[in-house]
């Protein structure tokens, strides 16, 4: 899977969805240059499914109207 250039730009949805759409259950990625890499536990047509080391979940999904995605997490910790 390509890796971010260190850019801030944006890669556009295409991209995005076939990065996305690449994986497979027990590969990991990274987002939006966080340091926390997490492992895909489920996959869907239009969303992944991953956790970090410590086990906190979040799903990337796209929103099938504009093409986009958006990163859903829990709260678990607010400081």
């Amino acid at each position: 899977m390509p890796t971010h250039d260190g850019t801030d730009e944006a890669v556009t949805p295409q991209v995005l969805t076939d990065r996305l759409s690449a994986l497979d259950v027990g590969d990991t990625f990274t987002v939006n240059d966080r340091e926390t890499e997490y492992e895909v536990v489920d996959t869907a047509t239009y969303s992944v499914t991953a956790e970090d080391e410590d086990g906190n979940r979040l799903t990337v999904s796209q929103n099938l109207q504009t093409g986009g995605w958006i990163l859903t997490e829990s709260v678990y910790v607010v400081d």
